[in-house]
């Protein structure tokens, strides 16, 4: 039987960020979602995700993240449009 701990950089096998975690910082957010600072302050403004101020440090929770991922995706159809059909060149006389 195995009784090493984990630490933190020590994922367990099958574990992402997102099963290690209940917060995020904004930068490390910004940078593991692809969505823009002003973006996510914007998702903030409308409460569309949710965080805590603990001293001078905002932290995003990630379980609100969760939740808009499953808003959009039952807002948004199942399939997916079809890609525009690409131009043609003209031809030079």
């Amino acid at each position: 039987m195995n009784t090493a701990t984990h630490s933190i950089s020590d994922p367990r096998e099958g574990e992402t960020i997102w099963d290690r975690y209940i917060t995020m910082p904004v930068e490390p957010f910004s940078r593991t979602t692809g969505i823009g600072r002003t973006k996510i302050y914007e998702l903030l403004a409308t409460q569309d995700l949710e965080s805590i101020v603990i001293g001078r440090r905002r932290l995003i929770l990630l379980d609100s993240y969760r939740r808009l991922i499953e808003k959009q995706r039952s807002a948004t159809p199942t399939a997916r449009p079809a890609a525009p059909a690409p131009q043609q060149q003209r031809r030079s006389s």
